[in-house]
């Protein structure tokens, strides 16, 4: 794996008093007003309330899903937590209770098991709540035969994730925001990205993509697509989006290696590399 550096852990705060803040918003001219509210009662919403009231959690960030198929253990690990206090609960999909493991300061990283009673298909929920929530970064999840996994909605998700070696498909993380993304060894066809990833390290070898476009991926120093279906054509595109600031990749393995346009990557400062071993040399 990659190595990612964590970020600098901030110092801690005064602890300050506990308020609910309370969201009243009304309807008028068409258009929704908001005005926050603070109040220190419990407040009780009822269906005959004519204003819409959202109570939400200080440090509630949005759940991961994922699907494991034909399993019975799974293991997952957070990693570079470095938070104050918060928690993760996790919903392991089986009808057993919500699991709920509370973080401890200077925590850096926290495993996570199941063993299933049955092989089957199970749906994962994952949640972190916490303080400095950004800081909660990374997730592996590798070899675990996960089919589907779902990090749109997922706010604290900002280092990496590690999901190589399962049966997935396609892997959609346009809505997240992380700078390392390990997806190799899966049967992926689609990946896609956007703007709102800002990825350093891209590892996807040995799947089944035939085309990727990394136009927004101005931060990229690694690009790993070994071993793929890349023809000729498809690598000149890809290396075409690639930005202009240089970095390292290696296309091995794919049909159109030998007769793609390497002087397109070369001219942007890109360097190739190939494996021989357990290193990476220069590709010439």
């Amino acid at each position: 794996m990659e190595d990612i550096s964590k970020k600098a852990r901030p110092a801690k705060p005064l602890e300050q008093e506990k308020k609910i803040k309370i969201m009243q918003k009304t309807k008028e001219k068409g258009n929704l007003s908001a005005e926050p509210l603070e109040s220190k009662e419990p407040c009780e919403i009822t269906a005959k309330a004519i204003h819409v009231v959202e109570l939400k959690p200080k440090g509630s960030a949005g759940d991961i899903v994922m699907t494991v198929k034909d399993s019975k253990k799974v293991a997952l690990e957070l990693t570079d937590v470095w938070i104050v206090s918060g928690s993760v609960t996790v919903d392991w999909g089986d009808g057993s209770p919500i699991v709920k493991h509370k973080l401890d300061e200077d925590e850096e990283y926290l495993e996570l098991a199941k063993e299933y009673d049955n092989v089957g298909e199970y749906s994962i929920t994952l949640n972190a709540k916490a303080r400095w929530i950004d800081d909660l970064q990374s997730l592996v999840c590798s070899n675990n035969k996960i089919t589907s996994i779902d990090v749109s909605k997922c706010k604290w998700l900002t280092g990496c994730l590690h999901c190589d070696d399962n049966n997935l498909t396609s892997l959609d993380i346009s809505k997240a925001k992380i700078s390392g993304l390990y997806c190799s060894d899966n049967q992926l066809t689609s990946l896609l990205l956007s703007e709102k990833c800002s990825l350093e390290v891209l590892h996807c070898s040995n799947n089944e993509l035939t085309e990727l476009k990394l136009h927004h991926q101005k931060k990229l120093e690694w690009v790993d697509i070994r071993n793929c279906k890349f023809q000729a054509s498809a690598l000149n595109e890809l290396m075409q989006t690639l930005h202009g600031g240089g970095g390292k990749m290696t296309i091995t393995g794919n049909p159109g290696a030998d007769d793609c346009d390497r002087s397109i990557a070369e001219g942007k400062g890109w360097k190739f590399l190939k494996r021989v071993g357990d290193a990476f040399v220069p590709d010439i």
